[in-house]
This record gives C-alpha cells, sequence and structure tokens, in this order.
C-alpha cells in the first residue's frame, strides 16, 4: 500500500527535523568535550575537566534515549561512560544507577563487531582500569581485565592504547600472580611482540623486577647542579619520589614526605626526585617549568633533596626506563640499593622507614 503524498512528506519532515536535532545535539556534545580549561592553577583547571567530563557524560545519556538508532552511538557512548558521576557530588559517592547503565553499555560496546576503533579502544582501556585498580581503586576482576587485554591485543595490535592499558593490568596481576604477571611481561619484551610500546613498556616493567634481586643503579646531575649516584647511597635508605609541580596527588603527598624525611634524614635516610616537568614550549603554560623554576619550587616547599629535570614531561627519561604509568610512583630502596617497595604512599611511609631504619 502506498503512502499518499502528504503523508509521506509529511514523514519525511519529520525525519529530517529529528535528523538535525540529532545532529545539532552531536555537535554539542563534541564542541563540550574539546573545550579547553580557563587560565589557572592545576586545581582550577582539575575542577574544570571533571566538570565537563561529568557534564558530556550526562548529555550523551540523553542522547542516547533520544536518538538509539543513531550511527553515531557508538563515539557517545564512549564520552558517556567515561565519568563515573556521583549521586553526592561533596562526598563523591558513586551513583548505583548509573554505574548500572554505565556497565551496561561498557558491555555493549566492548561486544560490538562493528563498533569503530577509536570508541572501541577508548572505553576497552577505561574498562581495564575499572576492573584492575587504577590508580589505587580496588581491583574488581583481574580476570575479566585480562579477557579484554588479550582482545586489545587481537583487535589492535598496534595501538598505543594498549600500553597504557596493559600498565594498569600488569601492576595488579604483579601484586596477585608475581610470577604468572613476569612470564606474560617476559613474552610481551619479545621480539615475538610487534608492538614496540608495548615491548618498551614490558621491559621497563621487567626492570622494576629485576630491581628487587639486584641493586638499582641510576645517575644524573640534578636541576640545582649536584650529581647523584645511587651507587654512593649504599648503606642508606633512599627514596626515589617520581613526581610533578603540576600534579596535584603529589602536592597532597608532599607533607608526608617532607615529614619523614625531617624525622628520619639523620637515621640514614634520602630523597632522589625525578620531576616530570615540561619545558617551556611556544605557547604558555601554567604545566611548563624551566629547570631553574623546578629548584625554586623546590626551595620554597621545603623540599631540598636532588631533583632530575630533563623537561620531557611524560616522556622523561627515568619514567620510560621503568614504566612510570602515575604520577606519583615512588620506589623505596633499602640500604643494599634493592627496591623493598612501591607501596609508601600515607602512612605506609612510615610503617616502612620504622622497619628499616627503626623508631626514633
Amino acid at each position: 500500500m502506498k503512502l499518499l503524498p502528504s503523508l509521506a512528506l509529511l514523514l519525511a519532515l519529520i525525519s529530517a527535523a529529528a535528523g538535525a536535532e540529532a545532529d545539532a545535539a552531536f555537535e554539542a556534545l563534541r564542541t563540550r568535550r574539546l573545550e579547553r580549561p580557563p587560565p589557572g592553577d592545576v586545581k582550577t583547571t582539575s575542577a574544570f575537566q571533571m566538570t565537563q567530563h561529568d557534564e558530556v557524560s550526562r548529555a550523551s545519556e540523553r542522547f542516547l534515549d533520544l536518538f538509539p538508532g543513531d550511527p553515531r552511538r557508538w563515539e557517545v557512548i564512549a564520552w558517556a561512560v567515561n565519568s563515573p558521576r556521583s549521586s553526592d557530588a561533596a562526598a563523591a559517592t558513586p551513583d548505583p544507577a548509573w554505574e548500572r547503565r554505565r556497565e551496561t553499555l561498557r558491555d555493549e560496546i566492548l561486544a560490538a563487531d562493528d563498533a569503530p576503533e577509536g570508541p572501541w579502544v577508548a572505553v576497552a582501556e577505561r574498562a581495564v582500569n575499572h576492573l584492575a585498580g587504577f590508580r589505587g581503586e580496588p581491583v574488581r576482576d583481574l580476570a575479566r581485565a585480562g579477557r579484554i587485554i588479550a582482545r586489545l591485543a587481537a583487535r589492535v595490535p598496534g595501538s598505543d592504547r594498549r600500553k597504557f592499558a596493559e600498565q594498569t593490568y600488569f601492576a595488579a596481576l604483579e601484586t596477585a600472580e608475581p610470577l604468572a604477571a613476569e612470564e606474560l611481561l617476559r613474552r610481551r619484551a619479545s621480539p615475538a611482540e610487534t608492538n614496540e610500546a608495548v615491548r618498551d613498556m614490558a621491559a621497563g616493567r621487567l626492570r622494576v623486577i629485576e630491581a628487587r634481586r639486584t641493586p638499582l643503579e641510576l645517575r644524573f646531575t640534578a636541576a640545582d647542579g649536584r650529581e647523584v649516584d645511587l651507587a654512593q647511597l649504599r648503606g642508606k635508605v633512599v627514596l626515589i619520589d617520581f613526581w610533578a609541580t603540576w600534579c596535584v596527588p603529589c602536592l597532597r603527598e608532599m607533607p608526608t614526605i617532607r615529614a619523614a624525611y625531617r624525622k628520619y634524614r639523620d637515621r640514614g635516610f634520602e630523597i632522589v626526585g625525578i620531576a616530570f616537568e615540561k619545558a617551556p614550549g611556544p605557547r604558555a603554560s601554567t604545566m611548563e617549568r624551566t629547570p631553574a623554576q623546578l629548584v625554586q619550587f623546590a626551595r620554597e616547599n621545603d623540599m631540598p633533596w636532588p631533583h632530575h629535570y630533563d623537561g620531557r614531561y611524560w616522556d622523561n627519561e627515568f619514567g620510560r626506563r621503568f614504566s612510570i604509568r602515575e604520577l606519583p610512583t615512588a620506589f623505596l630502596l633499602g640500604r643494599d640499593g634493592r627496591l623493598v617497595t612501591t607501596d609508601v604512599h600515607g602512612d605506609k611511609l612510615e610503617a616502612a622507614l620504622s622497619r628499616l631504619l627503626g623508631a626514633p
């Protein structure tokens, strides 16, 4: 049966209007995602980004409800699940209803063979972070994270994002099953692994494992001109602190580190800083610092220990050597120069120093 011309025209107009509405909504989402933070300090920038992620996530969920058949839905799903959201912003309490839908949307895109590579990889990486416990979060399902890692290797073997997902996975696996982690790392570090970024990451993680067996070697000239050589610090307990002036969690950790330094320095405790600073470029940024500015920052913030600076940001020489995946990260070395632990955040540093050096 044929539609009357007037009815066909009406449906066509409705369809066109819906398409135009979807186009406008998608463009608004895309534009909001790309909006740059206003000038300000690190805390202001971080707060802007958190708000931005939350607003885009909520708007993306509305888009999916309004336009469920839109061909751009995979990209929108990737934007939606990027924010955990909170039912209570002040207490940062996760919203249970959103967490359930977020998990459903994750499962949907990860199971979709027709999902474009970009959104699929973004969701897969964040799913691994969620399941394997990124940045101190609890490990939720390490086995499932491992299955996603295997799918990433099969679907996008050459993707740079594999490195970041696998770093998170290996960090959890090394705690849960150290022998299995080392075996898999050795496979990833072998010539059979075609992804150079993954191969380099695995080699770096193996260097950290080796540092538990053999004294760690590290030499450099600090930003203030001091010569640093860990071999000359044998007999002392040494904290190697990977940090940055722009890193808010690092700055929150600093009072604890300063207190430990004052308390234990006379008992044989030293600190070596590895600063992931970004050298000044053509566009001014609050994140950029020169060596002299780093030295000034350390002086003003009572951090008298030497600090490494190469201005390479996340491509920091020692960050690459040991595959540092997040800041702050710390290595605590015993008197013999071997790695004792990397788990020294908060009160754990005091407990470890008391054990290694004796309570004052």
